[in-house]
């Protein structure tokens, strides 16, 4: 079990407290950096002054407080020999100031390439043979470009293939705040871009409202030279050429805890290609990937570090 100093309050700092709160045995926060004066969390110190906050025992700081004096306090943190476990607000910083944060030790807490179906798509990639192309529609910038890079290899082009932004509109059907159901309309831009990548060609396919919207649907496919995952499964030759099709398979509770089913395991053609270290906890796909994170930092095995979140918003700028 790891103690941390958290930075920030928001939506994104939201997470490690639950996590906290879910699972004592992995991780404990101990103090709490925020300029909210009414603000509280279990026994925790809760302060304005980072300096304060790092009087606490600690093993890591976790910094999750936005763009807002971002540099500021990992510029701060690395001069204090800190271990640093960012989140990914590396993509509001400079040309320069990415250089110089990417030449930090520390790590960055990039959850995407753990989420449970991006999991299960990685470890079948070697069904489809060497891979030679791959379209998401899913995430935006620096994320795109994380899951981009396992598995297309480094980005080799300086600039977009082809780059296209087209203004449009729908229903808003939800937001950070939960649910909409006003019928009111919002506007919003598709941003379609196709990159160069070591082994192939990477096209991203991402609207300004589609982590908010049921009406934008999230969609994966990964071509290879022997079959194609998309984000229901895998199509593939067999060892006589023949195509067979075999489904992702989530395994749920057969009983709902908090309206959801909590996931313990995902299968493709009989095999279990992801199974949850956290099930039956009743964790969001992204607390299991943020928790997977911080159970490789806590057995010395995270290597996601800063100048890989660095290369991730520089290749984001161009999503």
């Amino acid at each position: 079990m790891k103690e941390f100093v958290l930075t920030g309050t928001g939506w994104r700092a939201d997470f490690y407290m639950r996590i906290a709160d879910a699972l004592p045995s992995l991780m404990r926060i101990n103090a709490v950096v925020t300029g909210r004066g009414d603000y509280s969390y279990r026994d925790a110190l809760v302060t304005g002054s980072l300096e304060k906050a790092l009087e606490v025992p600690h093993d890591g700081v976790i910094v999750a407080s936005g763009k807002m004096g971002y540099i500021d306090t990992i510029r701060t943190l690395h001069e204090r020999g800190e271990t640093i476990l960012s989140e990914t607000t590396l993509s509001s910083l400079s040309d320069e100031e990415l250089e110089e944060v990417g030449s930090y030790d520390g790590y960055t807490l990039e959850q995407y390439r753990a989420l449970p179906l991006y999991s299960a798509v990685l470890r079948a990639l070697p069904m489809i043979g060497p891979v030679t192309q791959m379209t998401l529609s899913a995430l935006h910038n620096h994320h795109a470009a994380s899951l981009a890079r396992i598995v297309l290899g480094e980005c080799v082009g300086t600039v977009p293939l082809a780059s296209l932004d087209f203004p449009s509109a729908s229903v808003k059907t939800g937001s950070r705040a939960g649910r909409c159901l006003t019928g009111e309309r919002e506007e919003y831009v598709r941003k379609l871009r196709a990159l160069s990548f070591e082994r192939g060609l990477f096209i991203n396919d991402f609207s300004t409202n589609q982590y908010h919207s049921d009406l934008v649907p999230d969609r994966l496919e990964i071509r290879g030279e022997r079959g194609v995952i998309t984000e229901r499964g895998v199509t593939m030759l067999d060892g006589e050429n023949r195509v067979v099709s075999m489904p992702f398979v989530f395994h749920r509770d057969s009983e709902k805890v908090n309206a959801t089913l909590a996931l313990s395991h995902i299968t493709l053609g009989g095999e279990t290609v992801y199974d949850n270290p956290f099930y039956p906890l009743n964790l969001s796909d992204d607390e299991i990937a943020i928790a997977t994170l911080l159970t490789l930092f806590d057995e010395g095995r995270l290597e996601y570090t800063l100048r890989d979140g660095a290369e991730d918003a520089r290749i984001g700028r161009m999503l």
